[in-house]
């Protein structure tokens, strides 16, 4: 175990709360050497890429593992098509098939990491709506998200702690704190786990794990809202309740009844899509043996927190997880006035996000000049992520994308801001220099009078010195030479000439040093002007960006106004179009009615007559069968009755020829064949003509 004397842990003051704690004052020396290693250079980006769904079209998208290329097809003023290339480098690029244990592996691991070894840390997902950040965050029951994977490590690790304390398990605890990659915490130290949830929608904070109700004057309900406040420099929620999470199944339980709290809706593409940001902030405190408790004070309070007399106070560390709501376009779906009300404020929020993070890097790449002011009052939720951004923690960031054709725009800016933001630094603020008590600079009309008042006066010395009054005899002593004299204890010395020239010469000195005085208090005040001026200068020049974006801001408000106004004129225009319409139409709805009974009837009457003619058609066609079948019987009695006869003539042939056999008889057996073939051939006539 590590010794008690060990030092804590880096003490942070727990924003988004509403207990503050009293920051130690440690040397950097003298810090854990995790804690006081550097901050990351930049921010750091990663994208993932959700599934292509079923029967979707996909963009022209090209993944690696640390770039994105998107394609795009653009119609050329001859009619011809141009294709437009544009990489994005990130450091790391998810495709659609990574599993959520990668991506926590990837994205969440090292924050957790940081945050145990006592470095605030900020990550939050950033994307258009329907592309999987919620997804990615919180996950399903089946797909975990980083969330719940991040609190079950935190879980190992403060119970790789606890057993180490107790004595219990030392090699259980060491093996399952090494197979989840996380850091060991200090053995010294007690450590308890609290979280706050917050969610932001539109322009107020509402508290998801103690959500208050009221009812307004048309007995509706309505949620209370919380108060963003500022003090000391640091920004909290006024009355965000914060809760301890003893075990797992407690953060679990408490996080998904948060979650239900959140306020979502169906915009056209997701039937679930939040329509608000969701702040999940888990706090990890760190107490040392015989260190006092916190003493709690309203945030905002003029007194400053403090804490009973003890060894060490205890210390804070922050690990917030953001999800933010989608940006979308309502170019590409009919949405409803409230869903419009929503979409310009989700839009507005992740548009100022933008804005400041674009300042940031401004300031960055342009250190000599005039720095831009991020426009972080101008939202919520950048107000929260000001002291992140102002170098307070380390930040990551999840841009979420869809491979989907429909959505190549809104991947594009997505790309686009996550680009941005890999390109901006988080530098460590500065210490503050401690202060050094400097003399008053001198008013110029004060050090002019004081300036003639010595002049005059040493004139006077000098005429004094050149022409000495008489009194009884003997000079008279000037003021100079009073003064002098007082200092002898014994006896008045008297001043020769050389003691005079000695007094002038140091008069003369000291009118020197006050000149030097006067001009170094001119040279001053010509710098305090200039100071003074570049700082009103940059004030104006930063009023005059606010005032811009506020206008584009107050465009774009009009602009969303007109749409929602547009929409509502048009459902009253439908509306009384719809009255007007059915009104009108009653008396041609009943003519049209009357037509189609009349028409109901005929048909009826068609398909009567109809049916007594196909019984009609049957009992002919039955006639006629029966008609073939008696012709079919007849013929082929007539034709038995000519075989017969002719088998008849065949034997009474074959007798004739018999009989008339010899030279006589041929003439009477040709005449009787000719008979018989005569008499076939009438056979055969009358047949056909029975047939």
């Amino acid at each position: 175990m590590a010794s008690e004397a060990a030092d804590p842990p880096i003490a942070r003051k727990l924003s988004f709360s509403v207990v503050t704690f009293s920051p130690l004052q440690k040397d950097e020396s003298e810090l854990p050497a995790a804690a006081a290693a550097c901050p990351p250079a930049r921010l750091k980006v990663q994208v993932r890429v959700r599934n292509l769904p079923d029967g979707e079209e996909a963009s022209e998208m090209v993944l690696s593992e640390s770039s994105v290329t998107m394609r795009k097809v653009n119609k050329t003023m001859q009619g011809g098509d141009s294709v437009e290339e544009t990489s994005y480098s990130f450091d790391r690029v998810y495709p659609g098939d990574t599993t959520q244990a990668q991506v926590y592996e990837g994205a969440m691991k090292p924050q957790v990491h940081s945050f145990l070894s006592g470095q605030d840390t900020l990550t939050f997902g950033y994307g258009t709506t329907n592309a999987g950040k919620t997804y990615t965050i919180q996950g399903s029951e089946t797909q975990r998200g980083m969330l719940p994977r991040a609190l079950d490590a935190i879980f190992v690790a403060l119970a790789a702690h606890r057993m180490r304390r107790e004595g219990e398990g030392d090699e259980a605890a060491a093996a399952a704190a090494e197979a989840a990659g996380l850091p060991a915490l200090d053995d010294s130290c007690t450590y308890a786990l609290r979280a706050t949830f917050l969610e932001v929608y539109g322009n107020d904070a509402y508290d998801l794990f103690a959500p208050s109700t009221i009812k307004d004057a048309h007995g509706a309900t309505k949620r209370v809202g919380l108060r963003v406040k500022e003090n000391s420099g640091s920004v909290f929620v006024e009355g965000l309740r914060e809760v301890e999470l003893p075990d797992r199944e407690t953060a679990l339980s408490a996080i998904q009844m948060g979650w239900l709290q959140r306020s979502q809706g169906s915009n056209g593409f997701n039937d679930v899509s939040s329509r608000s940001h969701a702040v999940i902030c888990l706090t990890l405190l760190a107490t040392r043996p015989g260190a006092d408790a916190p003493t709690a004070t309203r945030p905002g309070a003029d007194a400053p927190t403090a804490t009973r007399p003890g060894a060490d106070a205890p210390t804070a560390t922050r690990l917030c997880l953001v999800d933010l709501a989608g940006a979308e376009s309502n170019k590409k779906k009919e949405a409803t006035d409230k869903r419009l009300v929503e979409a310009k404020s989700i839009n507005q929020d992740l548009m100022t996000l933008g804005a400041c993070l674009r300042d940031l890097r401004w300031n960055q790449t342009h250190p000599k000049a005039q720095p831009k002011v991020p426009p972080f009052r101008d939202s919520r939720i950048t107000m929260l992520f000001r002291d992140y951004l102002s170098g307070n923690g380390q930040i990551s960031v999840i841009a979420a994308v869809s491979p989907r054709q429909t959505d190549t725009h809104g991947t594009l800016e997505t790309l686009r801001f996550a680009s941005t933001a890999s390109s901006v630094k988080i530098l460590e603020k500065p210490k503050p220099a401690a202060p050094t008590k400097q003399a008053p600079l001198p008013r110029v009309a004060a050090l002019g009078t004081t300036l003639g008042a010595a002049a005059g006066a040493i004139s006077k010395i000098k005429g004094e010195i050149a022409a000495p009054k008489l009194e009884n005899g003997a000079p008279k002593p000037t003021p100079v030479q009073e003064s002098i004299s007082s200092i002898s204890s014994t006896e008045e010395v008297p001043l020769d000439d050389a003691a005079q020239s000695d007094t002038a010469y140091v008069l003369a000195q000291q009118l020197a040093q006050l000149q030097q005085q006067f001009v170094a208090a001119q040279t001053d005040r010509v710098a305090l002007e200039m100071k003074i001026r570049e700082e009103l200068h940059a004030e104006m020049k930063s009023h005059l960006e606010r005032q811009e974006a506020a206008q584009r801001a107050r465009q774009e408000a009009e602009r969303y106004d007109t749409q929602v106004a547009s929409a509502s004129k048009l459902a009253l225009v439908r509306g009384a179009t719809n009255q007007r319409v059915d009104t009108a139409s009653v008396q041609a709805h009943t003519e049209v009615l009357q037509q189609t009974r009349e028409l109901k009837r005929r048909e009826a009457e068609y398909a009567e007559q109809l049916k007594k003619m196909s019984t009609q058609l049957e009992k002919a066609k039955a006639e006629l069968d029966a008609t073939k079948a008696e012709l079919a019987a007849i013929s082929e009695q007539s034709r038995a009755e000519l075989d017969a006869t002719k088998a008849e003539l065949k034997m009474t042939l074959n007798t004739a020829r018999d009989e008339l056999e010899g030279g006589g008889a041929q003439d009477g057996a040709r005449g009787a064949q000719d008979s018989v073939e005569e008499a076939a051939h009438t056979g055969e006539r009358e047949r056909e003509q029975e047939e």
